[in-house]
């Protein structure tokens, strides 16, 4: 198989992939429609799957190739063009190998839910097998144009501007959270009558059917239980605590968001540009520079911390120093070598 062949069953795979209509209602009677997608999302993880293992094998093949000595290799140019060769061949191969671990694990997951009829995993795992399978095949046409020095084509699935307008619309619903647990003058009655605003102004969002389905459907059920609470004339205030507690560990949980590969990727490149531009002011009195806080603009709900310096008026903010700290710990945080165990609200 040569590299062309493997573009072109790729091309073929992704329109498939591009052809498949995920989007499912958390409404309770239905999400069972899933069980109508999950098949064809299975039959694409199956297919994906062995394009990935043909993949990896004929770049392990390739590397060893160039790793043999042959009469070309008369100068110590083409000795490091065989080198550089070899090299992206493995890390070709080693791309294949990691996204193909990555969608059997999904397949075995949504395998599992779907065995048992659970549809509510079946949405959960058909959607999360989805965005694997899309950033994963991707990922390796990229790489393999990049390999044979042509330029890739532009594939319109926007995850990341998508990943980043969720991640900010939950760093807000959080943080107004937060607020209000930490308000000890509001009533149970205010909170949750708040609470129920956020979450209807959340669902009438164009974004909302774009949530994971997990996150929508405890959106809707909080907001039963607490249309429950009222109509059972809002009085009982050990309910409303547990209510309370609910709402606040579900919105805490959200900062999940970030585990997601594209924010990951995206956040370390972000956080690393501007700790240059840092670097490049260090020791100079003023203001935080313009461009370094336009930069960090999208890092909106990534960390409560962050969150509080980007809040404060362009003019007034806090020490070049206090930056540079913030910075670098969730550049630290972001590093591949480190799972982001760091990244969740200050103080939770």
């Amino acid at each position: 198989m040569q590299s062309g062949s493997l573009l072109e069953q790729l091309d073929e795979l992704l329109a498939r992939v591009s052809k498949v209509d995920l989007s499912v209602s958390e409404e309770t009677h239905r999400i069972p429609q899933v069980s109508e997608v999950a098949p064809a999302v299975l039959e694409l993880l199956d297919a994906a799957v062995s394009l990935l293992a043909q993949a990896q094998r004929h770049y392990e093949s390739e590397a060893a190739l160039g790793s043999e000595p042959g009469d070309e290799a008369d100068s110590l140019s083409d000795i490091g063009a065989l080198i550089s060769t070899e090299m992206a061949a493995r890390g070709l191969a080693d791309l294949a190998f990691v996204a193909r671990g990555d969608l059997l694990q999904c397949r075995e997951e949504l395998g599992r839910a779907k065995e048992k009829r659970d549809f509510l995993q079946m949405a959960s795992r058909s959607d999360t097998s989805f965005r694997h399978l899309r950033r994963g095949l991707i990922s390796l046409e990229s790489a393999i144009y990049e390999f044979l020095g042509k330029p890739s084509p532009i594939r319109h699935f926007s995850d990341l501007s998508i990943s980043l307008e969720i991640r900010r619309l939950y760093g807000r619903l959080r943080n107004e959270i937060a607020e209000l647990d930490g308000d000890s003058r509001r009533l149970p009655a205010e909170r949750l009558k708040i609470t129920v605003q956020r979450f209807t102004e959340l669902r009438a969002l164009a974004v909302y059917p774009l949530l994971r389905i997990d996150d929508r459907v405890a959106v809707r059920q909080l907001m039963k239980r607490i249309f429950d609470w009222q109509e059972d004339g809002g009085v009982d205030a050990l309910a409303a605590a547990r209510l309370w507690q609910d709402i606040v560990a579900f919105t805490e949980l959200l900062v999940q968001v970030n585990h997601r590969q594209e924010l990951r990727e995206h956040d370390l490149r972000t956080v690393m540009s501007a700790l240059r531009r840092l670097g490049a002011v260090a020791g100079r009195p003023g203001p935080l520079p313009t461009l370094v806080r336009q930069e960090l603009a999208v890092l909106e709900g990534l960390d409560a911390e962050l969150d509080e310096l980007l809040a404060v008026e362009p003019g007034a903010e806090a020490p070049q120093e206090q930056w540079q700290a913030v910075l670098g710990r969730l550049q630290w945080s972001l590093s591949p070598r480190k799972r982001d165990t760091s990244i969740f609200p200050r103080g939770s």
